[in-house]
């Protein structure tokens, strides 16, 4: 038989920190606070968005659409920087 015990102060800081919100819209982690925590979220149009990995669905053949360009998609590289993704595009 085994007895469950109480979280140590060690475990409950782990579990506020996985359960503590990383940003919010408005007050201490609003977005007048986004680059204080996220440096690339300083400019007039970037903010963290929220991905639920459980609601993921990968399809390996899924293709982007560019609309409304007059040239031609040559490459494109899209990386994962921990916290956000960045696509770096390359037209003829």
């Amino acid at each position: 038989m085994a007895i469950a015990k109480p979280p140590n102060r060690l475990q409950k800081k782990t579990i506020e920190k996985i359960h503590k919100k990383l940003w919010d819209y408005r007050g201490p982690i609003g977005e007048q606070n986004w680059n204080k925590q996220y440096h690339h979220c300083k400019g007039q149009f970037q903010s963290p968005i929220n991905i639920e990995m459980e609601r993921i669905v990968y399809v390996p053949n899924l293709q982007l659409s560019f609309i409304n360009y007059d040239h031609y998609l040559y490459s494109m590289q899209m990386t994962n920087n921990g916290h956000g993704g960045k696509c770096l595009c390359v037209f003829h």
